[in-house]
């Protein structure tokens, strides 16, 4: 893959070995904890976790609210999710800014997970498309230190009242891309607001500091994977957020090209 992100410094030297990274964003220092990798999830208000799985094939669909009657029991079953193919996500804790010759002290080996991505972000719809019929729009793209990148789409939304409300979901992966081709594919996946009533719009950044340095601190939210959330009652809002995000991933990319070159 081309365009490796580059904010990515290395593992600070510590004697306790926690594992603490060093991230240079612009000249600005970040020293953060990785306390844990866990299997990711949409950030969506649902009834129960939405795994983020590319699943084979590319798709999985849940419609078990559209079923009355003795059909309920068996397509109301639980989904059973491919652990092997769900994106894992680190957990950012005890962030904070350092000054510039902490870079001095850092380990000459790159240690950051292989299998995690380094920034992931996600943007939200949130409305009621049909008499109080609530739904919602998540598309989640995440990208690897290596420069690959994947989009994850999930459209959620509640049944009828004869179906006891009972959600149904689908869930769409891309394959394996370039930061460039995968962030055009999200401009395009967000570039309309759903026609929906009471909608609102919601960003999601990882790494957290990495969001609140763009944009100002978010909403602290119980997900420990989250962790911040910045809202906007415009679609147009989200989309200005959602760029300054994109433009310096993409930065990133280009800052890394052309070290190689």
């Amino acid at each position: 893959m081309q365009n490796k992100v580059s904010f990515f410094v290395g593992r600070y030297e510590t004697g306790d070995h926690r594992n603490i990274f060093l991230f240079n964003l612009r000249g600005v220092v970040f020293k953060t904890e990785v306390v844990g990798i866990v299997p990711g999830e949409f950030p969506v208000d649902a009834w129960h976790p939405l795994l983020l799985e590319i699943p084979e094939g590319g798709s999985k669909t849940c419609i078990s609210g559209r079923f009355p009657g003795l059909l309920v029991s068996s397509s109301a079953s639980p989904v059973e999710w491919d652990k092997s193919r769900v994106v894992s996500l680190p957990i950012y804790e005890n962030t904070e800014r350092y000054r510039q010759k902490t870079l001095r002290s850092v380990m000459a080996s790159k240690e950051f997970p292989n299998a995690v991505p380094i920034v992931t972000i996600a943007n939200r719809y949130d409305g009621f498309y049909c008499d109080q019929r609530r739904a919602q729009v998540v598309s989640v793209f995440a990208v690897w230190t290596d420069g690959a990148s994947v989009l994850l789409e999930l459209d959620w939304c509640e049944g009828s009242l004869e179906d006891c409300v009972s959600p149904e979901w689908h869930l769409r992966a891309s394959s394996f891309l370039t930061i460039r081709d995968g962030l055009d594919r999200l401009r395009r996946v967000c570039q309309n607001s759903p026609m929906w009533e009471d909608c609102s719009f919601y960003l999601y950044v990882i790494p957290p500091f990495l969001g609140s340095y763009l944009l100002g601190r978010g909403k602290t939210i119980a997900s420990k994977i989250w962790q911040e959330e910045w809202s906007y009652p415009k679609h147009a809002e989200l989309m200005d957020a959602s760029s300054q995000v994109i433009v310096t991933i993409v930065e990133l990319g280009n800052s890394a090209r052309r070290s190689h070159i």
